[in-house]
């Protein structure tokens, strides 16, 4: 795009692939292939393999069977303090691996952003994660390659500030309403700031949809 030349982007869908896709087969791509490996494909593996799955009609189990096929997926339990110290770890090999490669890590500019439905979201309790010695909070959405990032992975105004910018002025629009803007208080006025027009905003609330200008 800056040498003014177009991006395709092509979204391929598969059938049930979540539903097929072959554990051994993903782990040994990710290991030869993506060169996945240590804790980070231990992690992998512990997620995927020695899974079993039974059937139950009314307190009436059928044996075991062993689920050799398909992601997992579904409510989890709590496990912040497991997933804290996994992530600790994986942070402290990334670290190593640059620091080691001469390339220079700035702890205290690492951002946070733990993503899932609002519902997910209540079932954990992560404050802050280490990164050498700097305690990092989470945030509630991040900017990355010029595109923001929330909690919810939502459709933000945020994302489309140039484009609304293009149509209002186009149209020479005195006036525009715009519903479910996914904006939140952490989002600074400027950030969505459009020449000549004045923003008023109504942010959603924690964990509930929404938000309009």
């Amino acid at each position: 795009m800056d040498r003014q030349e177009v991006c395709f982007l092509v979204l391929l869908d598969l059938s049930s692939a979540f539903d097929t896709i072959d554990h051994k087969t993903i782990i040994d791509v990710l290991e030869y292939q993506f060169g996945v490996t240590d804790r980070a494909l231990e992690w992998i593996k512990s997620y995927l393999l020695n899974r079993k799955q039974r059937v139950d009609l009314d307190n009436n189990f059928s044996q075991d069977c062993d689920v050799k096929y398909g992601v997992p997926q579904g409510d989890c339990e709590d496990n912040s303090e497991s997933t804290l110290a996994i992530l600790e770890d994986c942070i402290s090999d990334v670290r190593t691996w640059l620091l080691s490669h001469k390339l220079m890590f700035k702890d205290s500019k690492t951002e946070f952003l733990v993503i899932g439905t609002p519902q997910q979201l209540l079932k954990i309790n992560i404050e802050s994660v280490n990164v050498g010695r700097v305690q990092i909070k989470p945030v509630d959405s991040v900017r990355n390659l010029g595109s923001w990032f929330d909690k919810h992975m939502s459709m933000s105004l945020v994302n489309k500030i140039e484009d609304l910018e293009i149509v209002i002025k186009n149209n020479n629009a005195d006036m525009v309403c715009i519903t479910e803007t996914w904006l939140s208080a952490n989002i600074a006025a400027s950030v969505v700031d459009i020449s000549g027009y004045t923003i008023v905003r109504k942010d959603r609330v924690m964990h509930k949809r929404g938000g309009d200008v």
